[in-house]
């Protein structure tokens, strides 16, 4: 690789850990270097099309790492990476010691009988809390793990599954065999995707619960006692954040197999998995009546809306669909949504599902 190679991937990994996307650091990237960029630069250089780079000059200006002029055409303008810098450090800091509070007084922050986050230590204890978590679960399952664990797993996730849990299981680490899949359906467990190396072991229950652990504390490598840490969440927040990243995670896999059934009154209190749900109906050439109930993303109040979903929008920056309420057409988007009209807290399949 070049040297001019290797500054651009240092940059995009610094980027990274100030947390934004690849796609917004070559964005952010594209404007610092040239001072103050228009759309039509930033369109040209990065071969990218209008509405996503308005997605992306959104979040770049919500994270304080652009800004706009006021003139015609537009300008934007990067904000000083030492500035940046500066504020990470900050919040950083004052995430540290919150943690560090946490760590020491762990039930101060949650309801007085469980901790909202704590450690387990090794392999053993990671599977042994994974199992408990799943058996707690009442209403969804997100699960991302290696095919190495799939015998540790399997039953218990097809024992929630037949009690009308939805499990959704991302598995990783090589195309299952034919006798693997056999197992899976069998299982009676719906939704089933694999991927190539995949990212961690994670699970989130009814996005309130979240077990993170590095993929490499079950790739068969000998690990320094600090590298086998799993951590384990009570707090919604962090689920959501989970919650979105497996969604991303999910929609980029190789669907193994997916059940079809009818979702006829069917109620979702993810968006995520709803839109995932919705987008299946379509490729059907339907077209299902839904109601929404959430709230409008600018002004935070109530909203309930009834209509026909149109189509559905499943990429980097924005996962949303388009509701026809016979009057308008509202995006509608999830927790954290910037640019749609409405955040969905609850989505019910009225009819042609």
């Amino acid at each position: 690789m070049s040297e001019m190679g290797h500054q651009e991937g240092d940059f995009t990994h610094t980027l990274d850990l100030l947390g934004l996307t690849p796609m917004e650091a070559a964005v952010y990237l594209s404007i610092l270097r040239r001072g103050t960029a228009k759309s039509s630069d930033i369109i040209s250089e990065l071969k990218i099309h209008q509405p996503q780079l308005y997605n992306i000059i959104l979040s770049l200006t919500r994270k304080g790492f652009v800004r706009s002029s006021g003139s015609r055409p537009k300008l934007y303008v990067p904000v000083d990476p030492s500035t940046v810098f500066e504020a990470a450090i900050r919040e950083l800091r004052s995430g540290e010691k919150k943690l560090s509070s946490l760590y020491r007084n762990p039930t101060s922050a949650g309801d007085g009988s469980k901790p909202i986050a704590w450690f387990v230590k090794g392999r053993r204890n990671t599977v042994s809390t994974l199992q408990s978590i799943i058996e707690e679960a009442s209403a969804e399952i997100l699960i991302e793990q290696p095919l190495s664990l799939l015998s540790s797993t399997l039953g218990r996730l097809a024992t929630k599954s037949k009690r009308g849990v939805e499990v959704y299981l991302l598995l990783y680490g090589g195309e299952p065999t034919e006798a693997v899949k056999r197992r899976l359906v069998e299982s009676g467990v719906s939704e089933v995707r694999f991927t190539g190396l995949g990212h961690y072991l994670l699970c989130v229950t009814d996005q309130a619960t979240c077990l993170y652990a590095p993929r490499k504390l079950f790739s068969g490598i000998v690990l320094d006692a600090n590298e086998s840490n799993t951590l384990v969440f009570r707090e919604k927040e962090v689920a959501d954040f989970f919650n979105h990243n497996f969604f991303v995670a999910w929609f980029k896999a190789k669907e193994l197999f997916s059940e079809e059934r009818s979702y006829n009154k069917k109620v979702y209190t993810n968006q995520r998995a709803a839109l995932y749900v919705l987008s299946k109906i379509l490729r059907r050439g339907v077209r299902p009546r839904i109601r929404v109930e959430g709230r409008n993303t600018r002004t935070g109040k109530p909203i309930q809306l009834e209509g026909k979903v149109l189509d559905t929008r499943i990429e980097e920056e924005v996962y949303s669909f388009t509701l026809d309420t016979g009057k308008a057409l509202v995006e509608v988007g999830g927790e954290n949504a910037l640019v749609e009209t409405v955040i969905a807290e609850r989505v019910e399949i009225l009819e042609g599902g």
